[in-house]
């Protein structure tokens, strides 16, 4: 006999849904605990991680269920007020069908604008991504994008429904919000790094055909504006000729869209003509074990990121590796890396920053008897154990 229902909800599968969702069940693997977890996903997610739907079955107090009630792709529909209506409405149908006693919303933003107006008799928790409290307020529309913002959440928090909301990355996000909203639902949320393996005997250099003497400057991830591909591809032109033959800049991922893919190769195209560079593009989704591989034979990696309000799970990556990382030299990315000693920084945020930054990387970093304990460290209090451990104990803690 199980105390409590819990519905778990994530219908996308892309990044690090599926991740997220793997570190849950394997916590509950091995924890034993009076709670029946349902585990809503997207259509298809038995076909695409066939290893975590076998792992799911294998659980006794969890079951996953594929969302096939609604047959259209409310995710991607255009008009913000429609995804968030359906996405509300499509979760308050499995929380309803499990009679569930707290809902868990792996991506809590979309479901903001229905709490404004449904109090659930249920209660709610959810991870909170790239939280406002970051937001540039430079300029008036800045400043009232931000308080519209801070209105809006501070009236959401009014729904009693809502029990926790976590915040990846941030303390400082989370004393802002708990002082200011005078309550303690926000939680600290550690981004988990996962222990993961290379793939052995694959060599980089030889895999891209490389120079020997080159040294790889890697920028991977989801490409375009905002992870600052298109400022770093064109800081490449204002490096000086003897940084420009000694280093190789690896591009891997795919861009957001056509438009971001086709503006890549173009700049790719235009400096491989009036320079000697050697720019690689690799336009694909590759594996984690060869994410894996490519930071760990780097030089570094680079992560020149637009917004100051998001982390990144490559940080954690980079450490596990023991490899330094250069990053937006202001925001959320800068703190963690100053505070726990992981790289080196670009402070102005445009081509010409980089190419300052790649300059002083290449010619003043301190590369040789790195102190790997000082990345062991920061590793070591992120792992995906802990991860789902401050998500399961927050919900199932209230029950007990």
């Amino acid at each position: 006999m199980y105390r409590n229902n819990v519905l778990i909800f994530d219908t996308a599968m892309s990044g690090h849904h599926s991740e997220y969702l793997k570190y849950l069940l394997d916590f509950l693997s091995s924890e034993n605990n009076h709670s029946y977890f349902y585990f809503v996903v997207g259509t298809g997610f038995k076909d695409n991680f066939p290893d975590i739907w076998e792992e799911a079955e294998n659980i006794v107090n969890c079951e996953l269920i594929e969302e096939c009630k609604f047959d259209y792709d409310y995710l991607n529909n255009p008009s913000l007020l429609k995804r968030s209506i359906d996405s509300f409405r499509i979760m308050d149908y499995y929380a309803n069908k499990f009679k569930v006693d707290h809902v868990c919303l792996m991506v809590f933003n979309i479901f903001q604008l229905p709490l404004l107006l449904r109090r659930p008799k249920y209660k709610l928790s959810g991870i909170l991504f790239m939280p406002f409290f970051r937001a540039s307020r430079r300029t008036l529309f800045n400043k009232i994008k931000y308080f519209r913002k801070f209105i809006f959440l501070r009236l959401v928090l009014l729904n009693s429904s809502i029990r926790n909301i976590f915040i990846l990355n941030d303390k400082k996000a989370v004393h802002f919000y708990n002082k200011k909203f005078n309550t303690s639902k926000f939680i600290f949320l550690p981004d988990p790094v996962p222990d993961l393996c290379s793939i052995e005997g694959l060599n980089l250099k030889q895999y891209y055909n490389i120079d020997e003497h080159r040294k790889i400057f890697l920028h991977i991830g989801s490409l375009g504006f905002r992870k600052g591909t298109f400022d770093l591809l064109e800081s490449i032109s204002l490096l000086p000729e003897n940084i420009v033959a000694s280093t190789s800049f690896l591009l891997i991922g795919k861009p957001v869209n056509s438009e971001a893919n086709n503006r890549i190769i173009t700049l790719i195209e235009k400096l491989n003509k009036d320079c000697t560079s050697s720019i690689i593009f690799d336009n694909r989704f590759v594996s984690k074990e060869f994410m894996k591989t490519a930071i760990n034979q780097c030089f570094i990696l680079i992560l020149p990121y637009k917004r100051s309000e998001g982390s990144s799970g490559f940080l954690g990556h980079a450490a596990s590796s023991h490899k330094f990382v250069l990053v937006t030299g202001h925001g959320l990315l800068r703190e963690i890396v100053e505070e726990n000693n992981l790289g080196y920084f670009i402070e102005q945020d445009n081509p010409e920053g980089i190419a300052e930054s790649i300059k002083n990387v290449f010619f003043n970093g301190s590369f040789q008897n790195v102190d790997c304990q000082v990345f062991d460290n920061f590793v070591k209090h992120r792992s995906p154990n802990f991860f789902a451990k401050i998500i399961i104990e927050s919900i199932v803690g209230s029950y007990v």
